[in-house]
């Protein structure tokens, strides 16, 4: 996650509405061991803007001592509040204004001296305390602070220049002025993840916030340490159009960041940066030496580096081919495995995080170097599919807000953007964080000064009835994955999360964005889906699936539940489970084979079903269907025989033997529908009549129905609820029926294209679709009312998670 992106959350809950006339400087006043410092002309105008965005709302939940402070002051007030360390990871405010603060009648006041000034302690909890002189008013709750500027009437203050530069020169409605020293503090309000590098930045940074229809903004400016101690002097009077990076990026990127670049500009700053900040040489590598642009990407758990270079293709591939111990092709494209001296480490610090690059592939006379081979594979695929961040409609808009060159650019997928800032932040695990859709930033050096934007914009959807579809996160794996994904419920977190397989048999659980919370190495392959089932009635929930091999139940950390491992499982074994009356008394019924077996929670057999043998290994899972107050398993086998029973397993519709099925029974309006294989609608009541419809085309049909819906899918044919869509020419997959929030979902996906189509139930295609993903597709939620996500697999490899509109 980038840096500057996850700081522009914090500065979210600062902005500024109103304008009045600007106080003089009032830093003779200021004890200098501020580490932030507030100038503004109406702190009013401050507080009420914590109330009108949600981002800046739930951004205001990270500091409640500062809106705190901010209330207790009186209506447009002007002035200066600033926070200085006290304790032990305590920052605490002073503040400077032209009107006295308001205090209640009911709040006992204490006289106290202190040098020949009078002091007013405030009784309350915890107490504050106030003092006047040159017709400025001073309150704080802290005693020391007071005396400290006190002390400065008579004592000439020693003000930081670069502070005073900044100060003096701002003209803005709010600005805030932070210090390096605010490493600490800061860091420990994103749990010591150090989202921003203070100590390698600058000595003062002035951050101006604004707000307006479109989003919440902070510019940020200052000037670098004369030193050469600033990470920004890598980018020193270089500019280039870094946008255009966009056109050979994928689109399943998580973050971009991206740098214009100068080989001497960077020896010198390395030289410097490194002397100043007491680091050891590094080395680098002869393939930046003509680098004019570098971008660092993340996809998943991997990183690759962008390389836009003067070396000719040529030059490039015999210096890869040099460095490489093997080579091989995928995709028509050659990436170079290389040798473990060759890898690239200590790539381009500090302007680049560090990995080990051992992989490298030159596409469209870009250099890319990655941190494992599924990651280039996986962006040689998205590049000749032409499946680029600049193809992405609403990047397309967003770009247009962009200068034309600036010295560097970053950006993040903004679900991704989202789920990270909650992860670091789990105060705001459950807040709305508001419907922003670019996360940004982009800014210059120029000589010894730089210039930061840093945005949340609003989407730009004129003319559109609903917003578009993002990517949350990506999943990359070493081996392909075979099954998944499936939706499942964090019944702890109340979150969302994925189970997935891979053909080493290796399952794992993932977040919304991609992220591995375990893996936990399986014998076998699972068989057919997995079921989220509370066993115990405690609310806790388990995972019950079946493999080639056994019938297993897992607890949410990946560990075996005692008690519910069943041996004698084979290829054509099914798993269905029942949970009639919604009182989590399953019912789990397992075939293996022509055996079939009623299973209770405790894993006991039924003792009243009675049916156990077949003709032959069901074809599907078995299925619990109720219609009005009656209940009915459906069976399909192999053979084509179809069967639908009593909850004892005794014969409730007879259907004709001579009637063979080719798919699942589905209900559908108040009886049953499947397809024969005769290519015929069958449909079934629930006094057992048939009736069979010949097809319109003779192709083989595949379907999918509830109560309310029927869709049928024959070559590029899809048929919903009467309502014919004719797709592009491809391989598709059976249709999948999904329900969320009230709302029907069709699922159709093209395993030769690799696209996966949306519609609702009135056969029209959802904005923003078909999206990336082939072979398997499912929806997802974590509870009622929140997001919706689609998670579907991609490149064998790879797993894309999309947040719905």
């Amino acid at each position: 996650m980038n840096r500057l992106l996850l700081f522009a959350v914090c500065a979210l809950l600062i902005g500024c509405q109103s304008k009045q006339n600007t106080t003089g400087s009032l830093l003779d006043y200021l004890p200098n061991n501020a580490v932030v410092v507030l100038k503004s002309n109406s702190f009013t105008s401050l507080h009420k803007y914590s109330n009108q965005q949600d981002a800046a709302m739930a951004a205001a939940t990270l500091l409640p001592e500062f809106f705190e402070e901010l209330n207790q002051i009186a209506p447009n007030t002007a002035g200066q509040l600033s926070y200085h360390p006290e304790g032990k990871g305590q920052l605490i405010p002073l503040l400077i204004s032209q009107q006295k603060p308001v205090y209640s009648d009911s709040v006992a006041v204490d006289t106290l001296q202190y040098n020949k000034t009078q002091l007013l302690k405030r009784n309350s909890n915890p107490p504050s305390f106030y003092a006047t002189w040159d017709s400025l008013h001073f309150s704080s709750p802290s005693k020391l602070l007071l005396e400290s500027s006190i002390r400065l009437r008579s004592t000439p203050n020693s003000i930081d220049i670069e502070l005073e530069q900044l100060y003096e020169n701002t003209t803005e409605d709010h600005t805030f002025f932070v210090s390096q020293n605010i490493a600490s503090y800061f860091n420990a309000l994103f749990e010591d993840m150090n989202p921003m590098p203070w100590s390698q930045w600058s000595k003062w940074t002035a951050l101006v916030p604004t707000v307006n229809s479109n989003g919440v903004y902070m510019q940020a400016y200052g000037v670098m340490d004369s030193r050469g101690a600033s990470r920004l002097s890598f980018l020193k009077n270089q500019d280039s159009a870094l946008q255009d990076l966009a056109a050979h990026i994928p689109s399943n990127v998580n973050t971009v960041q991206a740098f214009s670049f100068d080989l001497d500009t960077y020896k010198k700053a390395s030289l410097r940066f490194k002397a100043v900040h007491n680091l050891p040489e590094t080395v680098m590598d002869s393939l930046l030496m003509d680098a004019t642009q570098l971008a660092q990407l993340q996809l998943g758990k991997e990183t690759m580096v962008l390389v836009k270079t003067n070396k000719t293709p040529d030059d490039i591939k015999q210096a890869l081919a040099k460095k490489s111990k093997a080579q091989y092709t995928t995709e028509t494209q050659t990436v170079y495995a290389f040798s473990d001296d060759n890898s690239i480490t200590n790539l381009l610090p500090p302007i680049l995080k560090q990995n080990t690059y051992a992989f490298a592939t030159l596409l469209n006379e870009h250099l890319y170097l990655g941190t494992s081979q599924t990651a280039l594979e996986s962006l040689i695929y998205a590049l000749n599919k032409d499946d680029v961040l600049a193809q992405n409609e609403r990047f397309q808009t967003y770009v247009k807000t962009l200068p034309s060159r600036s010295s560097f650019w970053g950006w993040s997928a903004p679900a991704y953007f989202e789920a990270q800032v909650k992860k670091m932040m789990p105060s705001l695990s459950k807040v709305a964080l508001g419907a922003f859709r670019q996360a940004d930033y982009v800014g210059t050096v120029e000589g010894e000064v730089f210039y930061v934007a840093l945005s949340l914009q609003k989407p730009n959807d004129e003319g559109k009835k609903t917003q578009a579809v993002e990517l949350a996160g990506t999943a990359t794996f070493d081996t392909a994955v075979i099954w998944g994904p499936y939706a499942v419920h964090n019944h702890k977190t109340q979150a969302l999360e994925w189970v997935v397989q891979d053909e080493e048999n290796q399952l794992y659980l993932l977040d919304t964005t991609g992220e591995a919370i375990w893996k936990k190495q399986l014998d076998v392959a699972i068989l057919g889906p997995v079921y989220q089932v509370d066993l115990y009635r405690n609310k806790r929930l388990q995972l019950a699936f079946t493999t080639e091999k056994s019938f297993q139940v897992l607890d949410r950390n990946g560990n075996p539940v005692s008690g519910y491992i069943k041996k004698g499982m084979r290829t054509s074994s099914t798993l269905g489970v029942f949970d009639y009356d919604k009182q989590r008394n399953y019912r789990m019924v397992l075939s293996s084979g022509n055996v079939l077996s009623m299973y209770d929670r405790s894993m006991k057999k039924v003792s009243g079903w009675r049916k156990t043998k077949l003709k032959s290994a069901l074809k599907y899972p078995a299925k619990h269907i109720r219609i009005g107050n009656r209940d009915y398993i459906a069976l399909v086998q192999k053979s084509g025989k179809g069967e639908l029973l009593h909850r004892t397993g005794k014969t409730r519709i007879k259907i004709p033997t001579d009637v063979k099925l080719t798919q699942e029974i589905y209900p559908y309006q108040s009886g049953f529908v499947s397809i024969d294989d005769k290519n015929r609608l069958v449909q079934i009541s629930t006094t057992g009549k048939l009736t069979k419809t010949a097809l319109p085309f003779e192709t083989r049909y595949t379907i999918a129905a509830n109560r309310n819906t029927l869709v049928t899918l024959t070559e590029n044919k899809v048929s919903i609820n009467d309502q014919l869509v004719e797709l592009d020419f491809g391989v598709y997959a059976p249709p999948q029926i999904q329900v969320v929030n009230n709302r029907t979902y069709i699922l159709i996906w093209d395993n030769q294209s690799d696209k996966v189509y949306v519609f609702n139930r009135d056969a029209k295609l959802l904005d923003s679709f078909p999206v990336i993903g082939r072979k398997w597709a499912m929806l997802g939620q974590a509870v009622p009312g929140s997001a919706v996500y689609l998670a579907t697999q991609n490149n064998r490899k790879e797993l894309r998670i999309y947040k719905m509109p």
